[in-house]
Order: structure tokens, then sequence, then C-alpha cells
């Protein structure tokens, strides 16, 4: 049993208990469950804070312990919360004895697992930038394209010119023309092809970050958002319902409140409204509030011209005539709000009877009955007033998997502000959107699930060799990526368009996140469900790692990156058109480096000159295959002394790497206190080294993504297995 705090608040007018609980964690839930909110243990307690004992298993109270009394739910987690209206969380999946493979996810990308410890350096032991206290040298780079390789062009000022007179135009069709033809790979001022230092750089770090054991510093770190009704994982379905939904006996509330969020100055504030209730839709097309229906006539999809409509327009100022709060038992479960009896179009003056508000309007979702038949409405604002927190707005705005209104651009088109709805949490807005089931945000970030070591100050490897530019004092690198400059290119016949990518989809934290098969269990009716998947907010969640993406073979199906003919016709502003050199294409580059000690220089030739078969990715389109180059470094000394004393002598001498290679070796051991003989043979290097195994990768279809139709791949948040078990 754990210890935490149950603070308790009373709804006399629902005859039943608000419940918070703060674990030992310091996480928060919301108890929700009718065998808590009407507890007669917990009723007769006064309002306030209570010590509480408490067991949590797959992120479900399954025990409450206050004084000598204990609590205790029904021992199914499936049939305590809450379902989706008219939709059924067991649709499809697995029936009688079939089990699935939990362990099964395909993806074009892997994961490196993160080091809990990080090998830090003291500011004090490294050299001044005006000192010379180290190695100076070279590493001359031959590079040599393995599949096709692309790196878009830099615009011309001329290029960018004419693209803003074509925009100001509003000739779409014509600008994405001319778009599409500045597809060419990179080449500065039509000079030779090249790669960008930075993109080596870029590369080279992550590499130099992951072998050295240095803290994953380069991420977004904000709070991603979700919304889950019918979702497979148990503990993150009831985790949205239990923010939420509360429950009396088998009826259920929603928790949410109303309001109009506006911005004055540089700040944003929800003012709260009076009441909010449902409407039907049939309701709103009869009396012509709006002229077309959510749905397409034969209710398998979204109707286009409601969704071009509410694009612009996703609230109304209406009258309407609201009924009583009472229990609807037309949806899977019983269901207690107020309904709108009647609505008009906003009209002065309003018709005795009628209040002033919004009718709150959103997209169409489907489910095995009619789908969603219902609107909001809000009532006019109330006189409390809560400013949103401004990380709560950052994180909002980085919300790049929201698909439907973003509130923030339509705060000032009424006067009152945007209609919402928000949760409260300690007197703060925690969360807030779009309707009444909006996407709820996640308490930890993404930064939060790094290991306790990769979130101090302390300076790491890679900081101390690329350089910080954060925080004070700001730290110059000591390595410098020139340009990689082609001197052979293998020029395709022609431009073409790619297949779409998919975006970094972090809400898939059945891959984002560290997982153990062990602890994921078939749950519910037909083994279709599960327990034990962890997400952003489980006990425990901590990320997965460095992400690389698998190398893909060429030589079977070199035509596979590009996009079909008829697909791109369909949406051509959906593709974008690339024109790649291709495999053979070669390079020849420098990093200058100074300062170096044996240890440091050894990792970065330990990053660069990969075993053999292993290859490096750059450029765009890795997840499909392109941009596996293979790198080959000579390592050149300088002597200063030798150059500045010896006017007929450069002082530049090659040097035998193993020397270097040895020095790192030995840095790893003694401060991760192992015996090894060389870094490969560590863990999660062997990890590493498999996603660079160009010899040995995996076949296509073990690293393609997996499907969104039919059938949904997803659905059943199969977790991917470590790189070593991929192959």
């Amino acid at each position: 049993m754990q210890k935490g705090t149950l603070n308790i608040k009373k709804n006399e007018k629902k005859k039943s208990l608000i419940l918070n609980l703060t674990r030992e964690d310091q996480k928060e839930m919301w108890l929700t469950e009718g065998v808590y909110t009407q507890s007669s243990i917990l009723m007769a307690l006064p309002e306030g804070t209570h010590e509480v004992s408490y067991q949590l298993e797959g992120g479900r109270i399954t025990q409450l312990q206050i004084g000598e009394e204990n609590i205790k739910p029904p021992a199914s987690p499936a049939s305590t919360y809450a379902k989706p209206t008219n939709r059924s969380s067991d649709r499809g999946g697995y029936t009688g004895d079939r089990q699935p493979d939990l362990a099964g996810a395909i993806a074009p990308y892997n994961f490196i697992p993160l080091n809990c410890q990080v090998i830090t350096v003291k500011a004090e032991d490294l050299p001044d930038f005006d000192q010379q206290k180290g190695y100076d040298g070279y590493l001359n780079l031959e590079i040599t394209a393995k599949t096709p390789l692309y790196i878009r062009q830099s615009y011309t000022a001329e290029e960018m010119q004419k693209l803003e007179e074509l925009a100001r135009k509003g000739n779409k069709d014509e600008e994405l023309d001319y778009k599409l033809s500045l597809s060419g790979f990179y080449r500065p001022a039509h000079a030779a092809y090249r790669i960008p230092g930075s993109s080596l750089r870029g590369m080279l770090r992550t590499l130099f970050e992951v072998a050295t054991y240095s803290k994953m510093t380069y991420i977004d770190d904000h709070k991603l958002y979700y919304r889950s009704f019918a979702d497979t994982s148990l503990e993150y379905r009831n985790q949205y319902v239990e923010w939420m939904m509360e429950s009396v006996g088998k009826t259920y509330y929603p928790k949410v409140s109303a309001g109009y969020l506006s911005k004055r100055g540089n700040h944003y504030f929800i003012k709260e409204a009076v009441s909010y209730h449902r409407v039907e839709e049939d309701l709103v097309l009869k009396n012509r509030i709006i002229r077309e229906s959510m749905s397409s006539p034969n209710k398998r999809g979204t109707n286009k011209y409601y969704l071009d409509f509410i694009k612009k327009t996703p609230f109304i100022e209406v009258l309407f005539k609201p009924d009583p709060e009472i229990v609807h038992k037309e949806h899977s479960v019983d269901m207690r709000y107020s309904k709108v009896s009647d609505i008009l179009p906003m009209q002065h003056p309003a018709p005795a009877g009628y209040q002033r508000g919004f009718l709150v309007l959103s997209g169409w979702i489907p489910s095995r009955n009619i789908g969603k038949h219902m609107h909001w409405v809000i009532s006019e604002p109330s006189t409390n007033s809560y400013e949103v927190p401004e990380d709560l707005i950052q994180d909002y705005k980085k919300d790049v998997n929201r698909k439907g209104t973003n509130l923030l651009k339509f705060t000032k088109q009424a006067k009152e502000g945007c209609p919402c709805f928000y949760i409260m949490n300690k007197g703060e807005v925690m969360a807030f959107g779009h309707t009444g089931l909006f996407r709820m945000v996640y308490n930890n970030s993404i930064g939060d699930l790094r290991p306790e070591a990769h979130k101090v100050d302390d300076l790491d490897l890679a900081e101390s060799v690329f350089g910080l530019i954060k925080g004070t004092p700001i730290r110059p690198g000591r390595v410098f990526v020139e340009d990689a400059i082609c001197d052979k290119a293998v020029e395709m016949a022609e431009a073409q368009y790619p297949r779409i990518l998919s975006g970094p989809k972090p809400n898939s934290f059945q891959h984002y996140i560290a997982q153990d098969v062990k602890d994921i269990k078939p749950a519910g009716r037909n083994n279709n469900n599960r327990t034990g998947i962890r997400n952003y907010d489980s006990p425990g969640a901590r990320l997965a790692g460095n992400k690389f993406y698998w190398h893909r073979d060429h030589d079977r199906d070199h035509d596979a990156w590009i996009a079909n003919t008829a697909d791109v016709n369909k949406a051509k502003k959906q593709y974008t058109k690339i024109h790649p050199l291709d495999k053979g294409s070669t390079f020849k580059g420098r990093i200058r480096f100074m300062n170096l000690s044996e240890a440091e220089l050894g990792a970065l030739l330990f990053v660069i000159n990969l075993p053999e078969g292993c290859c490096h990715k750059l450029g765009m389109a890795k997840p499909l295959g392109l941009g596996t180059v293979h790198l080959r470094a000579k390592l050149q000394l300088i002597n200063r002394s030798k150059r500045y004393s010896d006017l007929a002598s450069l002082g530049i001498t090659d040097a035998d790497e193993s020397l270097f290679i040895s020095a790192f070796t030995d840095l790893l051991k003694n401060e991760l206190k192992i015996q090894i003989d060389n870094p490969w043979q560590l863990e999660r290097l062997k990890e590493l080294k498999t996603m660079l195994d160009f010899a040995h990768k995996p076949k296509n279809e073990k690293t393609r993504y997996m499907k969104i139709g039919h059938p949904n791949e997803y659905k059943d948040r199969k977790i991917l297995k470590p790189p070593t078990r991929t192959t």
C-alpha cells in the first residue's frame, strides 16, 4: 500500500463526492467510480484533505484505506469506466483463444535506450578558446551515397521574390508548380552539389551523444495532447475518462466547465459561462442555424461542405431554450446533462424564455449506430475569470496533431471571446479545448521522462566538444564541420514525388515510451484490450530513447520510395517533388578540430569510422530509405610548434587512430566501471550498431510504416522489439 492524501468535496446537488487523490509520487488522480463517490464511509467525513493508503494497479486505484476502513471497487477494470457515446470499445480485434503478438509492431525507426548514467566533465579542466592544450588537426572525409540522397536546395533571393509575388497574386496552382520546379539538390549559387556542414554536424553530434553517454538535450520539450474513448489500452482510455467525467452509481456527468477565451495584452483569460447544454443536430438544421449536416448522406464520412464551413465558422451566436438536466438512457451508459428544446438565429429583442449563447460546431465522429448527432451550446458568461498559464498556451500552440479548431485564432471574433471548454485544478486552468470532450494535455512533458541525470546542468562530453549555447557561460565548440563538395555526381534522369512521409507521432506512446512486453496483458472481451502499456502519464514512464531510422534495401526495390502517379494526381498539393543524386555519388569534406583530448578525438573517430558494413543516414526521406551514406575519415594532426617554427613545414602528419580509440575505450571503462575491449560491446551500442548495419539490414517489410486504413495496424498498440531482435 502507498501513502497519499485525499481531498473530499461534497456535491450537494448530485448527492455525490468529488474526490482528488494526490499520490505518493505527487501525481493527481480523480476518483470517479461510484464505489468511491457514493461511499457512505467517505460521505461521513468532513470536506478537506485526509491521509489515506491506496493500492495502484495498472493506473487504477484497486483499494483505498482511510483509518480502519477499506473501500474496494469491483475487480474488473474493463467494466468500471464510461464508454464513448454510441461507440463500442470492443469492435474487431482478436477472438477466442488466438493471442496477439504484443511485440509485433514494425516501423521505419527504432530507439537506442537512454543511458541512466551521464559521463560529465569539469568546465575548469577544459582548455580556453585561446589556449593550446590537446590535439589539433583535420579529419578528411570521403562520403559515398549507398542509396539515393537528397538535401533540398536553398532558394535564391530572386526565387524567394517570385514565390512572394505569386502568393500575393493568389494563383495557388502557379505558385505550387513553381515551388515544385525548385526541387534540385543543395547547390548554393549554382556551384557544385554539396552536403551542408550543418547536416553532417547534426548527424555526428547525435551519434557522439549516444556513444559518449551524454545527455539527451536537443528535444522539443513540451506537453502533448490526447483524446481517447475506445482505445485498446485500458489505462490510457480510463485516464482520459477520469479527467472528463465523474459517475454517481451508473450515471455519468461531464466534469468540464464552459467559458470564453480571450486575449488581453500578452495574456489569455477564460471567463466562466453560466451553463452549457447539448442540442440535436436535426433541430439546428430544421431551424436553419446551419445548412449542412455533419455527416455525408450515407453516414460513412464527414460532409465536405460542412467541414469547409466550420473551418471558418466554428461557433455561431444563437438564442436557445434549455430543458432541465436529466438522465439520458439512449447512450451506451446513462448520461446526465441538459438538452436544448429550441434554438433560433440571433435576433433582437430575444423572445421570452430564450437565452443568449453560442452554438459550438465540430467535426463528425462515426460509430456502429448513427454516429455523432449533437452539438454544444454555451450560455452567457458569468463574472468569474481565470488567467490561462503561459506554459499551457505554449503547449497548446505546439499541438501539431490537432485537426480541429485552433481556439487561439478565434479569440477576437466574439465580443466576450471565443467559446471554449476547460478544466480547473487547484484553482488554475490546466487544460482547455473546443468542445466538451476536447483533447487533454498530459501532466508530464517529453523532457520530464528522461532519466534524472539528463536534467542537470553538468557539462557532458557532447556539450564540451560540440559547444553549448544555452545558459551561462556560452561555451564554443572545438569541432568545425565544413561542407562536403560533390566530386562525382550520379544524377537521376528526373525529379520524383516521394511517397508521403508520416511525421513523428509521439502520441504513439507504445513506441516512444519504453515498454516491457512482460507487463502487457490482453484484457476485456475476446482479449482485444490491453493493460500494462505505459503512456506519458503512467507511473515510472520513461522515453524509449534516441530515434534512428533503419537502412532499406534499394537494390531489390529501388522505386519503393516513389509515389504512385494516380495518388499524386488526386492530391498534388499534399506531395513535394525532389531530385536526389543517385547512389554512387561521392563527396569530399573536412572536419577541423582543436584542443581535443585523446579520448574526445577517439570518440569522434569512433562515430565516423563505423565498423565494416555500417553506414550513416543523411538528408530527407530517411524513413523511405533515402540518405544512406558511407563515411571514411583520414586523420591528420597539426604540430603547432613545428608549423610556426619551420617555414618549410606545415606541421601536418598522418596519425594512427587506434591510439585515440583506445583512449576513448579506457574512458568508458573508467567512468562506467566495466570491462570491455571495444565500445561496441556495450548493450546500448550493440543496439546502435544494429541500426547502422547496412550490410545486414532487415527486410523492407519489417521497416515500413504500419497501415492506418483497413486493417488499422496501430489499433492494437503493439510495441517495438529492440533493434537486435528485429533483424
